[in-house]
């Protein structure tokens, strides 16, 4: 089973180094495809471009919504087409618990005939920080938490249950025709704003400076946006 691997320019070589030093863990070299996300300039709160230093723009990687036109531009959509691949199996790196290659999971959408399918687990309570499913025009969804209300996170049902408490987790399946027919074809350009703690260039120092508090914005695409 080819393993595809979403890096990023801050940590692509390194990454590539440690799995060539460890063997690629027993996978031939050729399964294991790494391909780099996009990045985006960090911007303060009136819209500017923040510097790095004298001559370099801060920048900060695209979100894990970048997948789609790195998938795109760095020839992985091609790959997968050239090696017969018809299902894929999503997941980020920080679900440490994931089960790759989910045999139920993915299963259970072929059996469905479905074009992408979202994992889920139920909230440990109302203001977990983690996304929820939700329903916007009629179409299913995921709502980020920082983008709900007190109100909605708490909101129960008849039974007293969350009414939004399935969590996402970033386990998601889709079909390669789904991605190259539908979703590549109508990307969008919708960020999410981050408030961080962004180094910067003083002027009056003339050096760059690690703020204590947020002090900009980094964009940040979702991978459920689509």
């Amino acid at each position: 089973v080819p393993f595809y691997i979403m890096t990023s320019p801050i940590n692509h070589e390194e990454t590539a180094k440690y799995f060539k030093d460890n063997n690629y863990f027993g996978l031939p070299e050729s399964d294991l495809v790494l391909f780099q996300q996009g990045m985006l300039p960090c911007l303060t709160e009136d819209g500017k471009i923040i510097m790095e230093s004298a001559g370099k723009v801060a920048m900060a990687p695209d979100g894990n919504g970048g997948i789609y036109p790195s998938m795109q531009n760095s020839g992985v959509l091609d790959d997968m087409t050239k090696r017969g691949i018809k299902y894929l199996h999503v997941f980020s790196i920080d679900n440490a618990l994931t089960k790759i290659a989910d045999p139920v999971f993915i299963g259970y959408c072929i059996s469905q005939n479905a074009d992408c399918g979202n994992k889920v687990v139920w909230k440990s309570g109302p203001h977990e920080k983690v996304g929820v499913i939700a329903e916007r025009s009629g179409k299913p969804c995921v709502v980020e938490y920082s983008e709900i209300t007190t109100e909605m996170a708490e909101r129960t049902d008849s039974q007293g249950r969350l009414l939004f408490g399935p969590g996402n987790i970033c386990n998601h399946f889709y079909t390669l025709d789904f991605l190259r027919d539908k979703v590549m074809p109508n990307l969008g350009n919708l960020y999410h704003i981050a408030r961080k703690k962004i180094p910067y260039y003083d002027e009056s120092l003339q050096q760059t400076v690690k703020p204590d508090e947020n002090n900009g914005l980094k964009l940040e695409s979702f991978i459920f946006d689509i």
